[in-house]
């Protein structure tokens, strides 16, 4: 039941955050589920992208994971109940509380501001291959043009100034 809570409560802190500091329509997926709607995504937040390319937020033991495309970046939200074993927590529980807080306000602006640099592309998301391997994630935007030559490129970013297919030779 505790896990319900803690995971009600990360995404209610995480939402409030991003409605504070985004500047986008915001959708809490909890409250527009449809039947338009994906029955494998289980992201609770999302925010409109490009040509059908959303920033999604998906929550799942206590960490909460940022989707762009062909990448994302993972934030670790559990420090903020302290450590299961108890261990140091006897010796002062207002410090370790005061630390957890410190911590979980940590994760989450990185989390906006991993967000805010999508939206101002600052980062873009991509995925290239090396040795017939697929590889993707968030690269920061002054790696485009060197990172465009990889074999099997293809981008997203969120006003389209990047390729958004592959390039063609």
């Amino acid at each position: 039941m505790d896990d319900i809570k803690d995971s009600q409560i990360i995404r209610s802190k995480v939402e409030e955050a991003l409605r504070f500091f985004v500047k986008l329509p915001i959708v809490n997926r909890a409250n527009h589920i449809g039947p338009e709607d994906s029955a494998d995504s289980d992201a609770f937040l999302e925010i409109p992208g490009p040509k059908g390319e959303s920033i999604e937020f998906f929550e799942r033991d206590a960490r909460v994971e940022l989707r762009f495309g062909f990448g994302g970046e993972s934030f670790d939200f559990s420090g903020v109940w302290g450590d299961d074993d108890g261990v140091g927590a006897e010796l002062d529980p207002e410090a370790s509380a005061a630390e957890a807080e410190e911590d979980f306000k940590d994760e989450l602006e990185a989390l906006v501001n991993a967000t805010m640099d999508i939206i101002e592309e600052t980062l873009f998301s991509a995925q290239y291959e090396v040795l017939s391997v697929q590889m993707g994630g968030l690269f920061p935007a002054e790696d485009f043009e060197e990172m465009r030559a990889n074999p099997g490129f293809e981008s997203v970013s969120w006003n389209g100034k990047y390729s958004i297919g592959p390039v063609k030779a």
